[in-house]
């Protein structure tokens, strides 16, 4: 997950860290009022973590996944707030361009979560000690 779930039932441990960054497509230029910003679900962690800086902007169109935000940006549907890790590959080859913007780059971190309760199997076991451990 990428951000810490709510709720005693669950058991969380941070296994990584990221950054959130506005980036939009590089022929487009600096945002401008123009083109909408593409946003996660309110649900998400990206959301979640970059509530404050979403405040500030004018038209949004929401999608349900980091892929649909960095595809919007790629056909230069707009400009998003998105895990720096997500398109890596698109800003080395020119394709995306982190534009600079008040609060990014925006630190994240990445959880491992299960439930508290579960009786986990020896695979369970081994998984949750390989990305906690």
């Amino acid at each position: 997950m990428g951000s810490s779930p709510p709720g005693p039932g669950l058991v969380h441990q941070e296994i990584g860290r990221d950054h959130i960054v506005l980036v939009g497509r590089s022929d487009l230029g600096p945002p401008t009022p123009d083109l909408p910003l593409i946003v996660r679900e309110a649900d998400s962690g990206t959301q979640r973590a970059s509530r404050a800086l979403l405040q500030t902007t004018g038209r949004q169109i929401e999608v349900g996944s980091t892929e649909a935000a960095r595809r919007c940006a790629l056909e230069g549907v707009g400009f998003t707030l998105i895990p720096e890790r997500a398109v890596a590959e698109d800003v080395a080859a020119g394709t995306l361009l982190v534009h600079p913007l008040a609060g990014t780059p925006l630190p994240r971190s990445f959880q491992a979560v299960r439930l508290r309760a579960a009786q986990a199997g020896p695979a369970a076991r081994r998984l949750w000690a390989v990305l906690t451990g």
